[in-house]
């Protein structure tokens, strides 16, 4: 019993001994590391750890290098900035739409053809006819828009159909059965009404 008790305590001594020796072996053992060399001499990188690699590129021979590591170099100083991208081309404008052309104006219409002259008159008379060569009669259109005969004597038109439908200042000439007032417009009697004829 005794020896058991012993023997457990003497084990993990043991154990812990053999750690801390292969603890300090370990950080003793230099660094292997293989490398591939060229004919001119110069050293390339090939593995690092104990030589997993065995065979270089065609040419160049393996080298198996013992060392310690060296310390961590200085970082390299920063690259310089890249140069910066092309800015790109501004899309180009749509065009503008053609304006519509204006149409051309309408062509003035012709004038109508000229009636005979009335002779315009005075007071409240505004165009007289001279109707004596056919039928020994005067015509006249006083400023109210009727019209009146003289034969031997001046009358109201008997059936009063002659009376003209406008003012008598718009008519620029004037004979009993027909007018032209100043747009342009010929006025013809039909028997019973007056009608505007408009102009040619």
């Amino acid at each position: 019993m005794k020896i058991k008790r012993l023997f457990i305590p003497l084990g993990v001594i043991v154990i812990s001994l053999v750690f801390l020796v292969s603890g300090a072996i370990a950080s003793n053992i230099p660094t292997v590391s293989t490398a591939c060399e060229s004919k001119s001499g110069l050293l390339f990188a090939f593995d690092d750890g104990f030589s997993f690699f065995k065979t270089c590129q065609k040419g160049f021979r393996r080298v198996v290098l013992i060392g310690e590591q060296g310390p961590k170099g200085d970082a390299g100083p920063q690259g310089p900035q890249g140069i910066q991208g092309l800015k790109g081309d501004p899309g180009n404008q749509g065009l503008q739409g053609i304006q519509g052309l204006q149409g051309n104006p309408g062509l003035q219409g012709s004038p109508g053809p000229q009636g005979p002259a009335g002779i315009t008159g005075a007071g409240n008379i505004a165009f007289i006819f001279d109707d004596r060569a056919n039928r020994d009669t005067l015509w006249v259109l006083t400023t109210d828009k009727k019209v009146w005969i003289w034969n031997n004597a001046w009358q109201h038109y008997a059936n009063g159909g002659l009376d003209v439908p406008i003012d008598t200042s718009s008519i620029l000439q004037w004979q009993p059965l027909g007018f032209l007032d100043k747009n342009g417009n010929a006025w013809f009697y039909n028997g019973s009404n007056w009608v505007n004829e408009g102009h040619p």
